[in-house]
């Protein structure tokens, strides 16, 4: 790392060349500088510096930096005058550097007309760039229905770099516009616009927003004929789109041969793409997904799962950015590797399985671009970069494995394997634990359960991982004060039937009363739990481990009840109906029931057989 003190000495240098060294080495390095304060203050001098060279790489500077440094609203200022500046390749920057701030602005109102305005800048590589940062800009706009009019009104600029940045941001936006009639009818006329750089970027965002779009057969249509397009790029991306639309079809079927044609698709088309260019995404897709195939449908041995991921790694290539993905790409081989032991899965576990390599697979590609298009792709990687590297994720794992211990064992258990080492398996495990919660909202009143419902149904279709999180705290936070409140009303009621057994006089006149008291309520009990739907497990988990003193007091005073019984019994003569009620009595002493349901039901013979023997003892007295 270079000399902080070294940087600032060459920060207020009266050479030109200097300064440019310095805004080079703080762009590079601002988040390792140990002063901050120092660093930003050095950042904001060069902002302003009569030099437009050093003012344009401060531009891409202060994009990169500005979620760390210490003076936000300045920074903004900042930025907001660089959309001015006189130099337009000052002002192209400042737009990319927008996108790399958006979402930690103090006025997006204000930084969202900052864009627009640039869209509508004399130069052109401004205005282009400018619309491609609309896409990143996207979701954190409050005004969306504008935002969307905006978008529409862009993708019919008479400029090509304009409608080119367009049809990018549309695929970023697609999932979360408004209007999405409109946005898809404005992305179907761009696949046929007159520019192919235009059309190249249309197929690749028809990819992107494949799930969300509502015409996917026309869709599908217009990648097909873009495969035939005159341009090379334009095929790539199209096969490339087809490829990724095919692995969606694949994770929506209900059917195993539907899948496994779904994935056989995506791998054809992938290999297609690949041939058009020797180093495109695809050159990662292809191989993943072909060992994703041989493994789960083709039994592969394990030489021939190492030859295709080798092949996956390979295509990253060289660049520090693409270096990023190693490990990424080492948790998915884990993770193939794993699913080589689990035969026979149902079609649903594929293809929730698929959609997690999918998810990961197209991140992947989106690295790979950012490493190929360095300036609106490194917004884009900035956009689309793995959450898991915020810390306060780590802080929502956490909670959630502490809540999980709480609602039930399988959660618990798919809670357990979250770790920020391995964010495949964090997916997965939060799929496991979706699928557990909604089994434990049946239990729960309508309006309840459809609350719940909803948003572990929204879980499926979140892209990002910190947004899956998200929702399945919140689904958590639904659902525990419901496993509790149903943990009170079970408990509430054995401490009914505990109070009713410990205050019961055999030789009182009411004994038979009340015995046949302590047989209604248990019978209320068990109704209850059965109306719920709770299995012997369920309750049990219901009731966890800290309530099984009361479990052990009620097996206690059960043993004593039989005891009590037996005695009573063995000082009755004998008789037919004597030696029928020992025999049920040692049947009873032989019980191994240790959950409550068995415990409880043990109990309800006990009262019905203390019944019996009342009887027979005022019958016999009677005699």
């Amino acid at each position: 790392m270079p000399d902080q003190a070294e940087i600032h000495k060459k920060c207020i240098s009266k050479k030109c060349e200097d300064r440019r060294e310095a805004i080079e080495l703080l762009k590079a390095h601002f988040s390792s500088l140990p002063d901050k304060d120092q660093a930003w203050q050095d950042l904001h001098r060069l902002i302003q510096d009569e030099d437009s060279g050093v003012r344009w790489i401060a531009a891409k500077a202060l994009g990169r930096a500005f979620s760390q440094v210490p003076d936000k609203d300045r920074a903004w200022q900042d930025l907001h005058i660089l959309t001015w500046d006189e130099d337009r390749f000052v002002r192209r920057d400042a737009a990319e550097a927008l996108g790399f701030a958006f979402s930690q602005v103090p006025d997006k109102d204000r930084a969202w007309q900052d864009l627009i305005r640039l869209t509508q800048d004399g130069d052109s590589s401004v205005r282009g760039e400018a619309a491609v940062v609309l896409g990143f800009a996207f979701g954190q706009v409050h005004d969306k229905d504008r935002a969307c009019q905006d978008l529409h009104r862009l993708t019919q600029d008479v400029d090509n770099l304009v409608r080119w940045g367009t049809s990018r941001a549309l695929g970023f936006a697609f999932s979360q516009a408004t209007d999405k009639d409109q946005v898809w009818q404005d992305l179907h006329r761009l696949t046929q616009d007159g520019d192919s750089d235009v059309r190249m970027e249309a197929a690749d965002s028809l990819g992107s927003a494949f799930s969300h779009v509502l015409d996917k057969d026309q869709a599908w249509q217009d990648l097909h004929r873009l495969t035939k397009d005159e341009g090379c790029g334009v095929r790539e991306f199209a096969y490339h789109s087809l490829g990724r639309a095919s692995v969606f079809k694949a994770t929506e079927t209900n059917n195993k041969d539907a899948l496994k044609r779904g994935l056989e698709d995506a791998v054809a088309y992938f290999e297609k793409s690949s041939q058009e260019r020797s180093y495109g995404r695809a050159n990662f897709c292809y191989p993943f997904y072909r060992a994703y195939l041989a493994i789960t449908f083709q039994d592969a041995k394990e030489d021939e799962v190492h030859k295709y991921l080798a092949k996956a790694k390979e295509a990253l290539g060289g660049s520090e950015i693409k270096n990023e993905l190693l490990k990424a790409i080492e948790n998915l081989a884990g993770a193939l590797q794993e699913s080589q032991h689990l035969k026979d899965r149902s079609v649903q576990e594929v293809a929730s399985e698929l959609n997690t390599y999918r998810l990961y697979c197209e991140k992947a590609a989106e690295y790979m671009a950012a490493a190929e298009d360095e300036a609106p792709g490194a917004v884009k990687l900035m956009r689309r970069c793995n959450p898991l590297l915020e810390g306060r994720i780590q802080a929502i794992i956490a909670d959630i494995q502490e809540k999980a211990r709480l609602i039930s064992s399988e959660v618990d258990r798919a809670a357990r394997c979250l770790s920020l080492g391995d964010p495949i398996k964090v997916h997965q495990c939060c799929m496991r634990m979706a699928s557990a919660l909604r089994v434990s909202c049946n239990r729960f009143p309508d309006e309840k359960r459809e609350l719940t419902y909803d948003i572990l149904i929204d879980i499926e279709k979140e892209e990002e991982l910190s947004a899956v999180l998200g929702k399945i705290e919140l689904a958590m936070a639904y659902t525990l004060p419901e496993i509790e409140a149903e943990r009170k009303e079970m408990l509430d009621r054995l401490k009914t039937i505990e109070f009713s057994m410990a205050r019961l006089n055999l030789s009182s006149g009411s004994a038979r009363k009340d015995l046949f008291e302590i047989k209604t309520i248990i019978k209320n009990f068990q109704d209850k739990t059965e109306a719920r739907g709770l299995s012997m497990e369920e309750l049990n988990e219901v009731l966890k481990e800290r309530d099984d003193t009361m479990i052990e007091r009620l097996q206690k005073m059960k043993e004593d009840w039989l005891q009590s019984v037996e005695e009573m019994a063995q000082s009755l003569p004998s008789s037919d109906e004597n030696e029928k009620i020992l025999k049920e009595i040692r049947s009873l002493k032989q019980s191994r029931k240790r959950d409550v349901l068995g415990i409880t039901g043990d109990i309800s013979s006990i009262a019905g057989l203390l019944v019996g023997l009342i009887g027979l003892a005022v019958t016999i007295k009677s005699a």
